[in-house]
Parts: C-alpha cells; sequence; structure tokens
C-alpha cells in the first residue's frame, strides 16, 4: 500500500496523522491494564542486529513459580479476558519444560488470552505437540527475511531450513486442531528485509498462518527524528496499554522500557491494580499532552509512532 498523500516520512518510518489520530481515539484509561506482559524469562539465544538485547544491563534469569504464580492469580481473578504476553525482552523457550507448567497453571489461574512470542529457533516434534495441545491461544513466531541470507542476518544464530520447516509443521497442526491456537509469522520492515516483504506475505499466508508486518522499534532510543514543527504527537499506546513485568517482578512504564529504566514498583509486594493506579501518573501526563513533563525515556523515545502493523490473513488480503 501507498502511504497516504499527507503523510510525513520519519527516517525509515511513515508517520500518518490520520492513522495515528484513529489510534489515539482508541485511548481509554482503565483501572486494570488491558495487557500484561510476563517476562518468564530475559534471556536470548540469538543476537539480532536490530535488537538491543546485547546492551541490556539486566541479569538473564527465569522467573521463579511464587512470582508467577501470584500474577498470573490476580488476573484471573480481576480481569480474566486481559490479553497476557509470555514474554517481554527474552526467548520462552529457553524456561524448556517449565514453559508447559507456567501456560498450565496461567489456564487454571483463568486466564483466558495468552499469547506467546518465540523466535522459533528451539522447536523440535516434541515441542511442537505440547505447543498445538497444551499451548496459548495465539503463538507470534518473530522471522525476519525470506531468502536464508536475509533471514540468517537479520537472526543472528537461527538457521533458516530449521526454523522454516518447523513453523510450517506448528502452522499444519493448528490447522488439523481446528485453528488453534492462531499461529502468527511477523517480519520488521527494515532495510534488509523491506525488498522481500510483499513474497513474505504471499509464502506465510499462502501456508496458513497470518502476518504481521511491523515498523522498526527504536527501544526507547531517539532512531529516528521528527520533522521540526510536526504536531503529530499523541498519547503513546504503549504507556496507555501496556504493564510489562520483568523477570524479578519489577513493573516498568511501558512495553518497550525493556532494560526496566523507570520501575513503578515490584509484584512480590503489591498488587497489579496498585502499580497500574501508580502508573497513572505517567498516562495522564501523555493524555494531557505534557510532553515537558514526561520521563527522559519518554522524552528521547519515537517509538509511539510505530505502535500496531499492516496484517494479512491466510488468504493474503490486508485487515482494515
Amino acid at each position: 500500500m501507498r502511504p497516504p498523500r499527507d503523510a510525513m516520512k520519519v527516517g525509515t518510518r511513515t508517520v500518518d496523522p490520520q492513522r495515528l489520530a484513529a489510534l489515539e481515539s482508541t485511548l481509554r484509561d482503565s483501572s486494570f491494564p488491558p495487557q500484561v506482559i510476563i517476562e518468564i524469562t530475559n534471556g536470548c539465544n540469538l543476537r539480532c542486529p536490530m535488537c538491543d538485547h546485547g546492551t541490556m544491563t539486566r541479569v538473564p534469569a527465569i522467573m521463579d513459580d511464587a512470582l508467577y504464580d501470584k500474577i498470573v492469580e490476580e488476573i484471573g481473578r480481576e480481569a480474566p479476558q486481559t490479553r497476557v504476553w509470555m514474554s517481554f525482552y527474552g526467548e520462552a523457550l529457553l524456561t524448556k519444560d517449565r514453559l508447559w507448567s507456567f501456560l498450565r497453571r496461567g489456564r487454571q489461574a483463568g486466564l483466558r488470552d495468552i499469547t506467546l512470542n518465540t523466535n522459533g529457533t528451539l522447536l523440535n516434534d516434541a515441542r511442537i505437540e505440547r505447543l498445538l495441545h497444551d499451548g496459548p491461544d495465539r503463538i507470534i513466531f518473530s522471522i525476519d527475511g525470506l531468502l536464508p541470507e536475509t533471514f540468517e542476518r537479520c537472526r543472528a544464530g537461527a538457521r533458516h531450513a530449521e526454523v522454516y520447516a518447523n513453523v510450517a509443521k506448528v502452522i499444519r497442526g493448528a490447522q488439523a486442531n481446528g485453528g488453534r491456537p492462531e499461529v502468527v509469522v511477523q517480519i520488521i520492515d527494515m532495510p534488509d528485509t523491506h525488498p522481500e516483504i510483499p513474497a513474505f506475505v504471499e509464502y506465510w499466508t499462502g501456508l496458513g498462518a497470518t502476518v504481521k508486518v511491523k515498523e522498526l522499534l527504536g527501544w526507547t532510543g531517539a532512531a529516528v527524528e521528527l520533522p521540526a514543527g510536526a504536531d503529530h504527537r499523541i498519547p503513546c499506546p504503549w504507556v496507555m496499554t501496556t504493564f510489562p513485568i520483568t523477570v524479578i517482578g519489577e513493573a516498568v512504564l511501558c512495553g518497550v522500557d525493556y532494560d526496566a529504566k523507570v520501575p513503578i514498583g515490584n509484584v512480590r509486594n503489591q498488587t497489579i491494580r496498585e502499580l497500574w493506579a501508580t502508573h497513572r501518573q505517567y498516562r495522564r501526563l501523555h493524555m494531557q499532552r505534557r510532553w515537558d513533563d514526561l520521563p527522559d525515556l519518554c522524552m528521547g523515545c519515537t517509538d509511539w509512532c510505530v505502535v500496531g502493523a499492516r496484517t494479512y490473513e491466510p488468504i493474503g488480503t490486508q485487515k482494515r
């Protein structure tokens, strides 16, 4: 799709004021976070060049059971419809067999909407079987590149043939399982991948997956500069809708605060509802457009302008 005529180019991104206005109209404050991100691990087995994992100062770990249970039990009790993401800044399959325990206990606690993000590199037939029958409602595979050389450059440490074959097995298994879990294949629109995106969409939708094309994140860094005088900033959807909990229980500002620069408190000694109420001070600053009063992390961040994705259904048509 071509960008609207009045869209602005921001580095490699396109900022569409109409899309941002439509997105802003959906933002509401709430007494409980619409999306809770549980970091069951912050370790990763890849070193992708577009990811800031290599600069993260937090120590890699796996969330302990008592902390996890406290989180999911509150969500199940207070807001079971909340979308729960089983990853923040790590590869979930590194938790090995504990992943199935995490998923099972989440279900037992009453969670109704569980999403798992993975790079797909640690799949094997046994794990695929568990994902299909004991897994989440939705699996998002991050696969950047259609050609082997592109994929293996962008997903440093991954093997194209293995990942592509195993994700295809998951798609076929989900189809045989009545469409559960939903399988989403995601690609980041960046210089290396951009020429391949049309063929990438055709390939994966042809196999039966939903495809999401996302803009490149700056991960709170000033990755792009807005044009002088641009007046299209909106309250950040990351701040308004996401509540990440790190592997040690810290609640942080938003879904791109990967190094916990703005901690809100810890769910070990407070409830999610209490911490979300504390978080309201930041949501209000955004809703009131008090940009000069925002935390330093927000001041240097342009990721508010690239929330969302272009989504293609299995038949290859773009959702509207």
